[in-house]
């Protein structure tokens, strides 16, 4: 004897079907909705630049200008930050900054001097070279270079404090590593 269960055939697709449409127009509505778009203002004006709200420089002792003086890399480096803090525009500020990664890079090339051949004088340089691409990255991208600006000069700053640093250490690594 079979048993046969009556199930209608139209109840469960019957259901699927007339709601299918509505919940398909519903999703695609909700879906299709515009998101609001935020506007973006900048405060920074993209041709004026002045370099008077940033950190003064620092003054290499005269000794260290003296051995300074024939490494022309460095003399070099030196007219090209001078010429950054004279910018005006930001047109001045990215030729600025292009003739300071070639000088520096120059720099980085060059022998250096044997009283300043110090690794801690180069990771100076290596730091100051890493904030150079981030305000050249940030005039790139139109975005405000004030932060990155402010970082560049205290970098340069750090980077010839160390010359007067060493130039004026009397203390010889040689005799304190020395073990005799």
């Amino acid at each position: 004897m079979k048993v046969k269960i009556a199930f209608p055939k139209n109840l469960y697709f019957g259901i699927m079907t007339k709601y299918t449409f509505p919940v398909w127009f519903v999703l695609f509505m909700v879906s299709c909705k515009e998101a609001p778009v935020e506007r973006v203002e900048t405060t920074q004006n993209t041709n004026s630049f002045s370099i008077q709200d940033y950190p003064k420089g620092i003054v290499l002792e005269p000794q260290v200008l003296d051995s300074t003086r024939s490494w022309s890399e460095f003399v070099a480096m030196e007219g090209s930050f001078d010429i950054l803090k004279r910018a005006t525009s930001t047109e001045d500020l990215k030729l600025a900054i292009d003739d300071l990664i070639e000088k520096e890079k120059a720099l980085a090339k060059a022998k250096y001097p044997e009283s300043f051949d110090k690794l801690q004088i180069k990771s100076r340089q290596q730091l100051f070279r890493t904030f150079l691409y981030k305000v050249k990255a940030n005039l790139i991208d139109a975005r405000p270079v004030n932060e990155g600006m402010t970082e560049l000069i205290n970098a340069y700053n750090a980077y010839k404090n160390q010359f007067n640093v060493i130039s004026g250490s009397t203390l010889d690594a040689k005799l304190i590593l020395d073990e005799e």
